[in-house]
This record gives C-alpha cells, structure tokens and sequence, in this order.
C-alpha cells in the first residue's frame, strides 16, 4: 500500500519478478500506488503534480534522493512494468486530482519529461492494481 511510488523502476520490476515466484497458484496480489506529489500532502499551495513541473537533475536534488525518493512514475508506466513482469492485471482503479487536472488544463508548466502526456495521466493521485500470474509453470 503506497510503497512502489517509493521504488525505482528496476527494483519495481524486480519485486513483482519475485512476487510471481513465491506467489500461490490461484494468488492474487493487490497494490495501491500513490503517484502523486507527497509534498502536497502536507502543503495545500501546491497541486499533487506540482513536482512535474522539476527537470530530473531538479527532482533528485529535492526527491529523488535516498532519503525522501520518489519515482515519480506515472500510470501507464506503472502498468508497462506490470505487464513485463508477466503480471496479469485483471482490474486497474484509477482517481485523478480535479484540482490538479485544472492546473494543468489553466498552463502549469511541466518539464519537457511530462510535455504531451495526458492531463489524465498527469494528474493520477492513486492507481489500485488487482492482478494474477497465469503462467502455471512459473
């Protein structure tokens, strides 16, 4: 629960690799992501896709860092990493920000990393994944 938004990509991987070895047969796995920007939770002058708007040299200095790390993954991306563990995702919930999503609507600037993606994408506060490995011979 909120944890893979704290992981890198690789490890992500990693983990659910794993999962898919120590997981039961008929197991099912559930994780909720929190992809949004964590300072926001504690400081309402700034939307929860506020930390889009760094460059990654920007970010690690602030977030990406061992001591407050923060992948800053967005859904799809998420959902590609899943899916190249040989996850099969059987239910995605998804909630986007408002707030977020109409700061990006009214020109929150983003850095060129985020440039073109969709507001939807964007502003994703919380992505819930159920999913299974249906490979019986993992």
């Amino acid at each position: 629960n909120t944890v893979l938004e704290h992981i890198p990509r690789a490890i992500i991987l990693a983990i659910l690799r794993e999962a898919k070895r120590v997981l039961a047969l008929d197991g099912m796995m559930v994780h909720i992501i929190d992809p949004s920007d964590h300072f926001s939770h504690s400081d309402s002058s700034i939307t929860s896709v506020n930390f889009l708007t760094y460059t990654d040299d920007e970010w690690k200095k602030l977030g990406g860092n061992r001591f407050m790390y923060h992948n800053r993954l967005r859904a799809p991306e998420l959902l590609e990493i899943f899916e190249e563990a040989g996850v099969t995702i059987v239910r995605v919930e998804a909630r986007v920000d408002e707030k977020a999503a109409v700061a990006l609507q009214n020109g929150l600037p983003v850095s060129d990393k985020f440039a073109g993606k969709p507001i939807e994408d964007l502003a994703t506060s919380e992505v819930c994944v159920l999913a299974r490995f249906d490979d019986p011979k993992r």
